[in-house]
């Protein structure tokens, strides 16, 4: 019998789109913000200008650029409902569309010195633009035990909390519908 790679793909976001929820679940249990980030990638279609050295290094990778053409639509879909659901996803797959300088390390998706600090400069502006990550880790004086579970009443007030659900472990995600 042949590997269906879109089948297990397919299962695969499902049970990603869970963990995000999960995740989000835990993280506002604890009072710590969850930042779910989608990476950019070269094969995508428009994500970036090639220099000579990327366009050289990604022409024989036919492969992955299947695989990452005919599931990264998904995978994008799957970060915008889990912004519509509430959780804090954003989708970086373009954040490289007007950079003209190489970022890429390898023929994969890995990136280099320069992608590196690109993609970490736009991570903190996504953080900085969400007030309620910051207020919690960037306060002065702020300490662990203040963003767990227990802390103070501010934060209590600040996020609702999330109830487990009996006999399987996974917590209970349904209050992260939020209205935006």
């Amino acid at each position: 019998a042949g590997l269906d790679v879109a089948r297990g793909r397919d299962r695969y976001l499902v049970g990603f789109a869970g963990t995000m929820r999960d995740a989000t679940a835990i993280g506002r249990r604890r009072r710590v913000p969850v930042l779910h980030a989608l990476q950019p990638n070269q094969y995508v279609d428009g994500s970036k200008p090639f220099t000579a050295e990327e366009e050289e290094r990604f022409r024989g990778n036919a492969p992955i650029r299947r695989f990452v053409a005919a599931g990264w639509p998904k995978l994008r879909a799957t970060w915008a409902s889990a912004s519509a659901d509430g959780l804090d996803a954003v989708d970086l797959t373009e954040v490289f569309s007007g950079t003209p300088e190489t970022v890429y390390g390898d023929d994969c998706c890995h990136l280099n010195d320069v992608g590196n600090r690109l993609l970490a400069e736009r991570l903190v502006e996504e953080i900085r633009a969400r007030p309620e990550f910051v207020a919690g880790i960037a306060s002065p004086g702020a300490r662990p035990e203040r963003l767990r579970a227990g802390g103070g009443d501010a934060e209590k007030a600040a996020t609702p909390p999330v109830q487990e659900k009996p006999g399987n472990g996974s917590v209970d995600t349904s209050e992260l519908r939020s209205e935006r």
